[in-house]
């Protein structure tokens, strides 16, 4: 003698299954509208790369990766030596100073635009104008720094949205693959299954 059991599909897990699909479509759409307007707010800056950056030269600003070369050569720029031309006439060794004020911070250049004003105040006739032209300098030199970093937190923002759309979207694939398995599992036959009982037994 035996005995069958049939067992059915569990309904829960194909409403699971069409549940995760869902959200995991939702994602991918949402993920990929906002890829696409962070890269629409980019292109209307009209920002191009300059010709001298390491990479994507010419190219427009408009992904993460232009948008990461765009920064790396605004850092370059920022922190290059000034130009001794643009230099007020007072300062007697414009080129020494003038590469001095290169690769500084915003926090270094303050300091240094602090040091130099110090000195005005103690020295007198040229000195004194010298030493406050180098203030100044060091004050315009800490502002062209402090745009460079506004403008490279900007970017890195733009490229670090870039990569939350792309995580967003990679995990609403998953989110539609899971469930799309999860439907498949729930749409497979009943299961039979047939337990034969030995000879004389009385269970």
């Amino acid at each position: 003698m035996s005995t069958k059991v049939t067992v059915n599909q569990n309904k829960s897990v194909r409403t699971i299954g069409f549940i995760t699909a869902i959200v995991g479509i939702i994602m991918l759409v949402v993920g990929a509208v906002a890829y696409g307007m962070v890269g629409s707010f980019l292109k209307d800056e009209r920002i191009t790369v300059p010709a001298d950056a390491s990479s994507f030269a010419g190219k427009p600003v408009a992904g993460p990766f232009t948008a990461f070369s765009q920064a790396d050569i605004i850092n370059h720029h920022a922190l290059a030596p000034a130009k001794p031309e643009t230099l007020d006439p007072a300062i007697t060794d414009a080129a020494a100073f003038a590469e001095e004020l290169g690769g500084k911070t915003y926090a270094e250049l303050g300091d240094l635009a602090n040091e130099w004003k110090a000195k005005a105040a103690e020295l007198t006739g040229a000195e004194a104008t010298e030493a406050q032209a180098k203030a100044d300098a060091a004050s315009a030199k800490r502002t062209t720094v402090m745009n460079g970093s506004f403008l490279r937190a900007s970017l890195f923002t733009s490229v670090v949205a870039f990569g939350v759309s792309a995580l967003v979207m990679g995990v609403g694939v998953l989110f539609a693959l899971v469930g799309w398995a999860f439907i498949k599992v729930s749409n497979g036959p009943a299961v039979v299954t047939e337990t034969a009982r030995a000879a004389g037994s009385d269970l």
